[in-house]
Parts: structure tokens; sequence; C-alpha cells
């Protein structure tokens, strides 16, 4: 008897082991990563000085108009100066950004 108790512990122990390893390997949900709204916030600070430095000044008003979630705002705050700043120069001394307009007209 006493093996029979020690397989069914066992057994339950692999279970939740089992449970435990499907959930780790679980894609994050969508929920759980940051908005493209987020992504354009970042996008406009790293190649906007004065904009970058308001966001950090005031950010209720930096932020205005741009919909964040709770997973941005939780972002918004684990994101420093020094990060950002040192993200904006690699930027700068790496790539160009440039503007191409194409008009086209039938007279």
């Amino acid at each position: 008897m006493a093996a029979k108790k020690g397989s069914s512990k066992s057994g339950k122990a692999s279970k939740s082991t089992k449970k435990a390893a499907k959930k780790a390997k679980a894609p994050a949900k969508a929920s759980d990563s940051v908005s493209d709204s987020f992504n354009e916030l970042v996008g406009r600070a790293l190649t906007d000085n004065q904009f970058r430095a308001l966001l950090f000044a005031n950010q209720a008003k930096a932020t205005r108009g741009f919909k964040l979630t709770s997973v941005d705002k939780e972002a918004l705050k684990r994101l420093t100066v020094e990060n950002l700043e040192s993200q904006a120069e690699r930027l700068g001394n790496r790539a160009a950004i440039t503007i191409k307009v194409v008009i086209r007209k039938k007279f």
C-alpha cells in the first residue's frame, strides 16, 4: 500500500509540474505587450528633443492624445531619462531619417 500512495503522490506532482510547464511556455497575451500608441510615443521621444524633455517634465501633457493602456503606463514608469537619451543618441549616430514625398498630378 505504501507503494501505491507514493506513486499517486508522484503522479500528482508530475501533473502540477506539467501544468506549470505549460503556463511557462504559453505565449504572451496581446494585452501583455505595449500598444502601437506607446511605440509611436517612444518613437517621437527618440527623434524630438523638445518632446523628450516634455515627456519627463510633464508626462500628462506629453501623453495627451495618445491612447495608452495600463501596460503602456507601467512601461512608461520604467522608462528613464538616461535610457531614452542613450537610445536617441545611438539612433542619431546610426541613421538619418529621410521623408520622401512624391506628388503626381496629370494635366
